[in-house]
């Protein structure tokens, strides 16, 4: 069987059409499954900006070394982690992972933070 090359006269009118309907359709499929209503990434930067650990305009708005320094102190990541981790266990069940995966990974970034910190103490 040989196909004519090209769109019959209103096929590519029809297409997009079809195209513009099916991008219509996944938006509201996307929109029927939800967003979270509350924003978790600011929520988060706003709780290490409350612990001075800031996005410096001068580094393009992006969390530097001096930043970072300051989050790995282990006392202080540690009160940091826990107000972050009380904030995430805060949000409904339905909209975030399992309680014992958030508390199971606060664990590992307080324990890698003071691996960190230790090692650098050892270089120093």
């Amino acid at each position: 069987m040989r196909y004519k090359k090209g769109l019959k006269k209103g096929g590519y009118k029809n297409a997009k059409k079809e195209v513009k309907s099916a991008k219509d359709e996944e938006e509201k499929y996307q929109k029927s499954l939800g967003k979270v209503q509350r924003n978790v990434v600011p929520k988060v930067e706003s709780i290490l900006s409350k612990n001075h650990i800031e996005k410096p305009y001068y580094h393009g708005g992006k969390y530097n070394g001096k930043a970072m320094v300051h989050m790995m102190d282990y006392k202080h990541s540690s009160k940091v982690m826990d107000e972050i981790a009380a904030f995430i266990l805060s949000i409904p069940q339905v909209d975030k992972c399992p309680n014992e995966e958030v508390e199971e990974w606060v664990a590992k970034c307080k324990k890698f933070s003071m691996s960190l910190m230790e090692f650098f103490r050892l270089l120093g």
